[in-house]
């Protein structure tokens, strides 16, 4: 798959959607976030998410923690394993959907993470190496 391709399934070709971007490894969460700021987006950038209340979850960010309101996201990309005491990617996938349609793409170096991410519901998961590849690549 292309940028070009992502970017449509994505639903990420109009600028001032709001994108999610939960990662623990922080160059990769940075990289990302960079990426969909730079590409005219609102990036919201956690290393985890350890609650979801209603239409709130409570996460960490680099520096802290933050608090978001999940009807504002339009897309997120979910990394498998993250830092969390209740939550991996499968099960934040799970727990976003209930609550909005949000076009999820998850993002593991494992497989099956990547599948069972995708059984409960995001369109799209890859291997981090492959989504780098198609983001670094025009």
């Amino acid at each position: 798959m292309t940028r070009a391709e992502l970017t449509d399934l994505l639903d990420l070709g109009a600028t001032g959607k709001t994108v999610l971007v939960v990662e623990d490894h922080v160059p990769w969460l940075t990289l990302l976030a960079h990426f969909w700021t730079e590409a005219g987006h609102k990036t919201l950038a956690l290393t985890g998410i350890d609650e979801v209340h209603g239409d709130l979850a409570f996460g960490r960010t680099v520096d802290g923690t933050e608090m978001i309101d999940i009807r504002t996201v339009d897309v997120a990309f979910l990394d498998h394993y993250f830092l969390s005491t209740r939550y991996n990617g499968a099960l934040l996938t799970r727990e976003l959907l209930l609550r909005k349609p949000i076009r999820i793409c998850g993002m593991s170096s494992d497989a099956a993470a990547n599948a069972a991410m995708r059984r409960e519901g995001a369109i799209a998961a890859f291997r981090k190496s492959d989504l780098m590849r198609m983001i670094a690549t025009p």
